[in-house]
């Protein structure tokens, strides 16, 4: 499997947090640490700990306000925030990862930091950020609970991403749910962003907004946070983030209009798969030969079947790993083409359209 780049995986990490965090953004700029404890989610599987990092950073609203920036912890280390490519006015010292919180609560405690800039027009200037001594995450670990539905489902109708929502965290000012959906090899931002109160369950994403047979990854946030208005830096806000954050993909399928008549008919009448000839001759009778050519072509059953969970929402992936059409079992065990796939084509091979 292709992975992203680094700067595209930084880009998604950090853009997230640009997004949330502006729902507190100062007249000038606003500054912010974040402590995120992080998560991957496979398909039917619940989240597993990744890892743990922080992030420092400052968002100016306009480029020419600093050229140097950095970070002064309570022990008086000092680190750099700088630019990072595609981030805009934003500026960030991280991330950096740690094995445990308690790892990295040890270097970045609470107590008082200070943001200081120079070089713009902004002037030379230091602001506190007052970080609690107790950290404030949530103890609920974010999920996607129907992660294994949405692998292969057709992208023109609505898409709904269920999640379980959590309770205000005792010391937090405020308590939000974010998620962001991103074509995963694509480094353009996300193609759809989501910001609500805590309790929210779900988010559902128009018809047609994602493309057929892609990749997207969902990053899902449960943040608590404080936040001082006017802090400093000419009228910026200061916060301090607590954010449990998961990943995950799914892999969009065929449109609907591109599936046939009954589960076997996945091709025109010369043997083409339907998703790739939109339109042509297809008898409305039922599969035929058309169908049974396609299903064992050089990039058909076979050669499908050897790419595992990758031939998700290929032409061949028409069942359930039962046998059970997709198209009736919503929802169901679907691991790629196998065994499954192979039954339900002959089942329904000879049988007309339904």
């Amino acid at each position: 499997m292709r992975l992203p780049s680094p700067v595209l995986a930084l880009s998604a990490c950090i853009g997230a947090h640009i997004a949330l965090a502006s729902a507190s953004a100062g007249t000038s700029s606003y500054y912010d640490i974040f402590y995120n404890v992080r998560y991957n989610q496979q398909p039917g599987q619940n989240p597993t700990l990744q890892t743990h990092d922080v992030i420092a950073r400052i968002v100016f609203t306009d480029p020419d306000q600093a050229s140097e920036a950095s970070v002064i912890r309570p022990d008086n280390q000092t680190f750099p925030i700088a630019p990072i490519p595609g981030s805009g006015n934003a500026w960030f010292y991280g991330p950096i990862a740690y094995p445990s919180a308690s790892s990295m609560l040890s270097v970045w405690s609470g107590g008082t930091y200070q943001y200081s800039v120079s070089g713009g027009t902004l002037g030379t200037q230091t602001a506190p950020l007052i970080n609690p001594a107790v950290p404030l995450w949530t103890s609920t670990v974010p999920s996607i609970n129907n992660l294994q539905t949405l692998q292969g489902i057709a992208p023109d109708q609505e898409i709904t991403i269920d999640f379980d929502g959590f309770a205000p965290t005792p010391g937090a000012e405020f308590n939000l749910v974010f998620l962001t959906v991103s074509d995963l090899f694509v480094s353009s931002g996300p193609v759809v962003s989501f910001v609500d109160f805590s309790t929210t369950t779900s988010f559902t994403i128009p018809p047609s907004t994602l493309d057929p047979e892609r990749t997207y990854e969902i990053v899902l946030f449960y943040s608590s946070r404080n936040s001082t208005a006017n802090a400093g830096l000419n009228g910026a806000s200061a916060t301090v983030g607590w954010d449990r954050v998961v990943r995950a993909s799914f892999t969009t399928g065929l449109p609907s209009s591109a599936s046939g008549c009954n589960p076997a008919d996945i091709a025109c009448d010369t043997g083409d798969p339907l998703i790739s000839n939109p339109g042509c001759t297809n008898s409305p009778l039922g599969p035929n030969e058309g169908d049974y050519n396609c299903f064992f072509s050089a990039e058909g059953f076979f050669f499908q079947a050897g790419q595992g969970p990758g031939a998700v929402g290929s032409f061949c992936d028409i069942a359930c790993d039962n046998g059970e059409p997709l198209s009736l079992t919503p929802g169901c065990t679907n691991n790629g083409v196998n065994e499954g796939d192979y039954n339900c084509f002959f089942n329904n091979l000879f049988l007309p359209c339904v």
